[in-house]
C-alpha cells in the first residue's frame, strides 16, 4: 500500500462474498464486535513473511507430532491461515502472532500482550474458532478477519 488510509471494518472481509454472522458467547450472552474504523499501514508488516514461513513449516509435522496422537497439519488450514495473516498484516496496530499447531491438525495463531489474549484456530473449511481473554472473555467462530482485527485493535 502506498499511502495510509482508513477503512470501515466491514470492508476487511476475509471472504469477499460470504455473509455469515459471527457467533460468540460471553458467559452465556451473545457478543458481536463493536463497529470500528480500522487504520491501514502504509506498508505491510515486516513480520508477515517470517510468520508465513513458520505456518508453511507446520506442514512438516507428522502424525503424532506431539506424542499424544496429534493429526498432521491440513494444508488447507495453513493456506487459510496465510490468507488471514496477509489481511491482518495490513491493519495498523496488529503485531506479530505466535504461530502454533493444534492437535486436531489445524494451524493456530496467538496474540498475547500481557493484558489480553486472542487464540485462533483456523480450520480446513476456512472457519476461524477463537477465544478472547480480557476483562470481557468470550469465544466464538467467524469467517471474517474483521472480527479479529477489531479485537486486536480495540483498547
Amino acid at each position: 500500500m502506498s499511502q495510509a488510509s482508513a477503512i470501515d471494518a466491514t470492508e476487511l472481509a476475509f471472504f469477499e462474498a460470504t455473509s455469515v454472522p459471527t457467533t460468540a458467547t460471553s458467559t452465556g450472552e451473545a457478543w458481536a464486535p463493536k463497529p470500528a474504523t480500522l487504520a491501514l499501514r502504509e506498508e505491510t508488516s515486516a513480520w508477515l513473511s517470517e510468520r508465513v514461513d513458520r505456518l508453511r513449516r507446520l506442514l512438516g509435522l507428522q502424525e503424532n507430532w506431539d506424542s499424544y496422537g496429534a493429526k498432521p497439519i491440513d494444508p488447507r488450514s495453513v493456506e487459510f491461515a496465510v490468507r488471514l495473516l496477509t489481511s491482518l498484516a495490513d491493519v495498523d496496530g496488529i503485531e506479530a502472532p505466535t504461530v502454533t499447531a493444534s492437535p486436531d491438525g489445524n494451524a493456530a495463531l496467538c496474540w498475547d500482550d500481557g493484558h489480553r489474549s486472542l487464540d485462533v484456530e483456523i480450520l480446513a473449511d476456512g472457519s476461524i474458532e477463537y477465544a478472547y481473554l480480557n476483562d470481557e472473555d468470550h469465544e466464538g467462530t467467524t469467517l471474517d478477519a474483521e472480527d479479529l482485527a477489531i479485537l486486536l485493535t480495540q483498547s
